[in-house]
């Protein structure tokens, strides 16, 4: 059995309501929320295809794709930091939440 997002991309609806119920918990789904559930698959598969169609790289660094992008580069080096921290002989706790001169770093310091 296919699972109900390729379905409803595939335009299955009904196969993709019966994959829906075939997978969820026995009494989760009445017949309406399967409805709603498929439609909002729906929704998101053509908001994903009129996103796919008009972006382009330089996108990935204009307004709330820039943040996304900076979340996703810097919670490598993060990572990095922090391994870098542990191999000169500071502890996992300091290396996770503090510099040396004090400052209290958080890996993904949301802005307000």
């Amino acid at each position: 059995m296919s699972g109900p997002w390729w379905l409803v991309r595939q335009g299955r609806l009904d196969e993709a309501r019966e994959a829906l119920l075939a997978v969820a918990v026995p009494g989760h789904y009445d017949g309406r929320d399967v409805g709603a559930y498929v439609s909002y698959i729906q929704h998101v598969d053509n908001i994903e295809k009129a996103e796919s169609n008009s972006g382009s790289f330089a996108d990935c660094f204009r307004g709330v794709n820039l943040r996304r992008t900076e979340i996703v580069s810097r919670t490598p080096f993060m990572s990095w930091l922090e391994d870098a921290w542990c191999l000169a002989g500071a502890s996992l706790e300091r290396s996770r939440y503090n510099w040396p001169d004090g400052t209290i770093v958080r890996q993904q310091i949301s802005r307000g």
